[in-house]
């Protein structure tokens, strides 16, 4: 069975700031006020949490023993590799997934001068130091 993970964003105030941007808040002062908006939401019941949160502004599929084989190790580890944040490993993995790239798909080109746009592959690594670290990763994280 297919199972999804959904991003919301849910509002909430903060009183008393002496900043019109709010740049002195704290961090827990930030905290207070969103535990005391879900207290609220709570005592208000489940329409009042669905109202506040809406719809999700992104959803993507989770993955499954069904879906391992959609896992991207190389887009992963490439990620990784170069530091990028998961949220972005996650979102280059979903769009692999949709575009239906090769399993080995390491990387998206951008259009123009360097190519179609297409996805580069485990292959095109010419680097030995940058096919190995990319291959410790993978060992290292079992490609997840």
């Amino acid at each position: 069975m297919k199972t999804y993970n959904h991003a919301f964003t849910i509002g909430f105030s903060v009183a008393g700031s002496t900043d019109p941007k709010g740049l002195n808040l704290t961090m827990q002062e930030y905290r207070s006020a969103l535990l005391k908006r879900m207290d609220d939401l709570d005592a208000e019941g489940v329409e009042a949490w669905h109202s506040a949160v809406d719809e999700p502004f992104d959803t993507y599929e989770e993955e499954t023993e069904e879906t391992e084989e959609w896992h991207y190790p190389y887009i992963r580890a490439w990620g990784r590799m170069l530091g990028s944040h998961q949220s972005y490993i996650e979102e280059q993995v979903r769009r692999a997934r949709l575009e239906n790239a090769p399993k080995n798909a390491t990387y998206r080109k951008t259009s123009g001068l360097r190519g179609d746009g297409g996805w580069s592959t485990d292959p095109e690594i010419v680097s030995e130091y940058t096919r190995q670290r990319i291959d410790e990763i993978i060992k290292e994280t079992g490609g997840a």
